[in-house]
């Protein structure tokens, strides 16, 4: 979890069309309908109330007891997948094929990073590495 919450397969703006009459929005009363607002999972995932220290890679964070009011919401500002309608219908079984994989990946094998020449995501609606690959050199443990 703590990986989507820091590098979201979709971090980039998300818009939306307020409905009739009118939208009341973080504070914002009477925002006209038809009007577009967007958010974005990159700044709702670095919210420092939901998250302390939320540009550091804390996984530990998530083993909180299911019913804590802070786990709560973590889970609820967590928008790796999208939310509501539009939310990715197969985001369950990306979730449970993620922990499937790299737990039968890293049960057996270490890993290093061999090239992380353009590593970095590219601006575009899902993100992927500039260059569209990173070399990784895997050992049995």
């Amino acid at each position: 979890m703590e990986t989507l919450r820091l590098h979201s397969p979709i971090p980039g703006i998300q818009p939306q069309i307020t409905p009739a009459p009118f939208t009341t929005l973080a504070g914002y009363d009477k925002i006209p309908r038809k009007t577009r607002v967007n958010a974005q999972a990159y700044s709702l995932h670095r919210n420092h109330d939901v998250s302390p220290n939320p540009g550091s890679f804390l996984p530990d964070r998530w083993l909180k007891p299911m019913d804590s009011v802070e786990l709560g919401n973590m889970r609820r500002w967590l928008w790796a997948f999208g939310s509501g309608g539009r939310m990715c219908v197969r985001s369950n079984l990306a979730l449970q094929e993620i922990k499937l994989v790299v737990a039968a990946i890293y049960s057996n094998f270490t890993s290093k990073i061999i090239d992380d020449d353009g590593i970095e995501p590219i601006d575009a609606y899902t993100v992927r590495p500039s260059n569209n690959r990173l070399v990784l050199k895997f050992e049995r443990v």
